[in-house]
């Protein structure tokens, strides 16, 4: 199952899944959305990946308002943590 707009609950229910504590799909899951209120930045761009990454979610939801320069900047932190980015296209690229 992916979920594309996750909680810290999730992952729990995730890890509950994978020791057989709970029956259910395997679980992937992103944390909560990246946009332009979460990210305004490429400085916020790195650590909203970096929090995601460590925060144990699988991928990066990106929805399609950032500008130009904060997408590439996901995008780069991205592969820079080994997280896959997936979501919307932003409306600033051509």
């Amino acid at each position: 199952m992916f979920n594309l707009d996750g909680e810290r609950r999730h992952l729990a229910v995730r890890e509950r899944v994978g020791r057989g504590e709970l029956a259910g799909p395997t679980i992937y899951t992103a944390g909560p959305f990246a946009d332009g209120s979460s990210v305004r930045s490429p400085a916020d761009a790195q650590r909203f990946v970096r929090g995601q990454k460590q925060a144990g979610y699988d991928f990066v939801k990106l929805h399609g308002d950032l500008d130009r320069e904060s997408f590439e900047a996901l995008a780069r932190a991205g592969r820079d943590e080994g997280i896959p980015i997936v979501g919307h296209a932003p409306r600033e690229l051509p």
